[in-house]
C-alpha cells in the first residue's frame, strides 16, 4: 500500500511522534493505522528502555492549585535544560501536575502505575513512555506532593524559571470573627564577612572562598541561601555556597587577566533578609611547574595486577589472598613494580598514573557467584577496611614515598582513586560506635531509603551515612591526610553518583585548603559534558570520567564523521580548564571496547576489532580533555 503524506500526518497528530517514526510504522503495517499506533508503541517503549540508563537531571517542577485548599507540586527530569524549555514538555509537565492534584496515591510508584486522567487505559508510566519516544530524551517523574488543609489555605510558586516548585500551607485562626494567618519576622542587626583562602591564584589552582554571618541578636540567625558572582573569574554569576559549609571552592578560567578581581556576595537568612559584601583575589601569572590539569594524559593501573616489583609482601597479611591462578584473589603488583616502571609510560607520554586505592582491604576471602573454586579479595582496593592503613600487599609506606618522589622527579603526577561512599564487606562491628562513640557510621533501616541512589547500599556494601556531619568529617580527614603524609597530586573519586553534595564539597574544601593545585576527576555512572549532574563548576569536581566518549569513538570507526563532529564540536565549548572531561575507551566497570566491536552492530571480528580500537585511540588522543 502506498503510503502518503497525509496519512503521516495524521498518525503524527494522533501519536505526537516523529515524521521519519511514522512513515516506517505504516511501512512497517501496511498502511494500517491502528497497528501503526501499536507500532509506536512498541517501538517507544524500546527506546525508552535504551534511554533509562541515561542522566535525566535537568528538568522543570510544576506547582498547581485548586480551591485555595489542595495543590500538587511535581518534579519531571529531562537528560538537557534545551528540553526543558520545549513547550511539548512543558506541557507534558502541566499534564503530569494535574494528575498529581487529583491523584490519591501514597507515593511515586502508585503514582506511575494508576490510570492516565489524558487517557484512561494507559497508565502513567506507560504515558511516560510514549512521551520519551515523541521527545527523543530519557524522562524521568522524580517526585510529587500533595497538599490539603482544611483549616487555612495554600498558595504556590516557581523559583528560578520553574527549577523550584514550592507550595505554602498555612494555618489559620479567628479572632473577633476575622480569619487570620500568622508569620514571625525579624530583622536583624547583622553583616557577611568574606575572605578567599589563598588570596592569589592562577588558573591552574583554586581557592577557597570562606563566608561569616555574624549578628549580636540573642536570637539565632541562619544562612538559608548564599551565592558569589564569579563574573570576573570567568565563572557563574551566581554561583551557589553550601550554607551547612558557608564556603565553596571557586576555580579561574584561562584567560583571565591578572590584578585583583572582585566577587560580590548575598547571603539570605531564613526571614528573607539580605547581606552583601565583596571578597577579593588576586589573580597571578601561572607559577608553571609542568603541566596543567586539563593536559593530563592519564595511565590507569590497577596496582595488583601492574607488576610484582617485590615478592615478599604477596601474603603480606598470611591470610592466602594471594593465589595468582584465581582471577579474583591478589596478583602480586604493587608500588615497587609501578616505580620500575616508570620509563616505560613516560615513552607511551603518560604524565599522570592514576592507581587503584591504597588502603587496607579486607582479607576475607569471599566465594566468587557462579564460578565454581573461585574467590573473590580485596585485590581492586574498593572493599576498605581501615582508611587509616595503608594496604600491606601493595607496599610499605616508604615505598609509596619512592614511587611519589619518582613520579615527581620525572614532572609525572600521581592520581590515587578514593572511596568515600562505602566500606568493605563484613566491616559492621569496625565502623559501628568505634571511631565515633555511640554513633554509627554505616547505615541501618533509620537512615537507609530504599532505592535511593544516595541513601540506599550499593551492591550491599556497608554505606556510609556521609550526610552526618561527624562522619563526613572523618571521612575526610582520613582521605586528605594521604595528600598531607605523601604529597598526592590528585584523586579519581569512586561512586560520585551515590553520596551528597554537601560532603563532595567538603571535601575538595579540604583538599584545597592542603593544596591549590589539588584536583579530582569522578566517577559519575553516565556522565557527560551535558549530563554532568552539578558536579562541575560548583565546587566539586574538577572533571568526570565522560561515559559518552566510548559510544562515539564507535560511532567514529564505524565511518559516522559528521556526527561525531558535531558532538566534538559541542563537547569543545562545553568544556575548559576548571571543567573537563576525563575520555576513556574501556573501563573496568563496563564492556570494553573491543568486545563491544565484536558483539555490537556489525560484529567484526577480533583482528578487525584490534585495529579500530587503534582507530578510536586516535580520537581518544587528540580529542579535547584528559585521554
Amino acid at each position: 500500500m502506498a503510503i502518503t503524506a497525509a496519512m503521516v500526518k495524521e498518525l503524527r497528530e494522533m501519536t505526537g511522534a516523529g515524521m521519519m517514526d511514522c512513515k516506517k510504522a505504516l511501512n512497517e503495517t501496511n498502511g494500517n493505522m491502528d497497528e501503526a499506533v501499536e507500532f509506536l508503541r512498541k517501538n517507544g517503549q524500546a527506546k525508552a528502555e535504551k534511554k533509562a540508563g541515561r542522566i535525566a537531571a535537568e528538568g522543570l517542577c510544576c506547582v498547581t492549585l485548586k480551591d485555595d485548599k489542595t495543590a500538587a507540586v511535581v518534579e519531571v527530569n529531562s537528560e538537557t535544560d534545551f528540553v526543558a524549555k520545549n513547550a511539548e514538555f512543558q506541557n507534558y509537565v502541566t499534564a503530569v501536575a494535574q494528575q498529581a492534584l487529583a491523584t490519591s496515591a501514597a507515593d511515586i510508584d502508585a503514582f506511575l502505575a494508576e490510570a492516565c486522567n489524558a487517557d484512561t487505559s494507559k497508565t502513567v508510566k506507560d504515558a511516560l513512555v510514549e512521551k520519551i519516544a515523541v521527545i527523543g530524551e530519557n524522562l524521568s517523574i522524580r517526585r510529587f506532593e500533595k497538599v490539603v488543609e482544611e483549616n487555612g489555605c495554600v498558595v504556590t510558586y516557581t523559583h528560578g524559571g520553574g527549577r523550584i516548585g514550592v507550595i505554602v500551607d498555612a494555618e489559620t485562626a479567628v479572632v473577633n470573627d476575622t480569619t487570620y494567618s500568622a508569620y514571625t519576622y525579624t530583622a536583624f542587626d547583622a553583616d557577611v564577612q568574606a575572605e578567599v583562602i589563598p588570596s592569589e591564584i592562577d588558573y591552574n589552582d583554586n581557592a577557597v572562598l570562606k563566608l561569616t554571618l555574624q549578628s549580636d541578636e540573642t536570637q539565632q540567625i541562619e544562612a538559608v541561601e548564599a551565592y558569589a558572582d564569579l563574573s570576573e573569574l570567568g565563572q557563574s554569576s551566581s554561583f551557589a555556597i553550601d550554607t551547612e559549609l558557608m564556603e565553596g571552592t571557586i576555580a579561574l578560567k584561562e584567560g583571565v587577566s591578572t590584578g585583583v578581581k572582585n566577587i560580590p556576595v548575598t547571603v539570605k537568612d531564613q526571614y528573607g533578609n539580605l547581606y552583601t559584601t565583596t571578597a577579593h583575589v588576586t589573580v597571578k601569572d601561572r607559577d608553571n611547574d609542568g603541566f596543567d590539569w586539563d593536559e593530563a594524559v592519564i595511565y590507569f593501573a590497577v596496582t595488583d595486577r601492574f607488576f610484582d616489583g617485590d615478592s615478599s609482601n604477596n601474603d603480606a597479611y598470611g591470610t592466602g589472598t594471594y593465589a595468582p591462578a584465581e582471577g579474583s584473589m591478589y596478583h602480586g603488583g604493587d608500588f615497587a613494580g609501578l616505580e620500575s616502571k616508570l620509563d616505560y609510560l613516560q615513552k607511551l607520554g603518560v604524565n599522570t598514573v592514576w592507581i587503584t586505592p591504597i588502603v587496607e582491604n579486607i582479607e576475607d576471602t569471599l566465594n566468587c557467584d557462579g564460578y565454581d573454586g573461585q574467590h573473590n579479595s580485596g585485590y581492586h582496593g574498593y572493599w576498605a577496611s581501615d582508611f587509616t592503613k595503608l594496604n600491606k600487599h601493595l607496599g610499605t609506606p616508604e615505598e609509596l614515598q619512592e614511587l611519589v618522589d619518582a613520579l615527581h622527579a620525572r614532572g609525572m603526577k600521581l592520581m590515587v582513586d578514593v572511596v568515600l561512599n562505602h566500606a568493605g564487606y563484613g566491616t559492621e562491628d569496625a565502623f559501628n560506635n568505634t571511631y565515633i562513640a555511640g554513633k554509627s557510621m554505616l547505615r541501618d533501616e533509620f537512615t537507609t531509603v530504599k532505592g535511593d541512589d544516595k541513601k540506599d547500599a550499593l551492591s550491599s556494601l556497608p554505606d556510609f551515612v556521609t550526610e552526618d556531619e561527624q562522619v563526613r568529617d572523618l571521612l575526610i580527614a582520613w582521605q586528605t591526610s594521604w595528600v598531607s603524609n605523601y604529597d598526592i597530586d590528585y584523586f579519581r573519586v569512586d561512586t560520585v553518583k551515590h553520596v551528597d553534595d554537601t560532603t563532595w564539597k567538603a571535601f575538595k574544601n579540604a583538599l584545597t585548603y592542603i593544596d591549590p593545585d589539588f584536583k579530582m576527576i569522578g566517577e559519575y555512572a553516565g556522565a557527560g559534558y551535558a549530563t554532568n549532574a552539578g558536579q562541575l563548576r560548583t565546587g566539586q569536581m574538577d572533571s568526570l570520567l565522560d561515559f559518552d566518549f566510548n559510544d562515539q569513538a564507535i560511532s567514529f570507526v564505524s565511518g559516522n564523521l559528521s556526527t561525531v563532529e558535531n558532538f566534538m564540536e559541542s563537547r569543545n565549548a562545553g568544556i575548559d580548564n576548571t571543567a573537563t572531561m576525563g575520555s576513556f575507551l574501556s573501563s573496568h566497570d563496563e564492556d570494553g571496547l573491543m568486545y563491544r566491536l565484536m558483539n555490537e552492530g556489525n560484529c567484526v571480528d577480533a583482528d578487525k576489532a584490534y585495529a579500530l580500537m587503534k582507530v578510536a585511540a586516535t580520537l581518544q588522543i587528540t580529542a579535547k580533555g584528559q585521554p
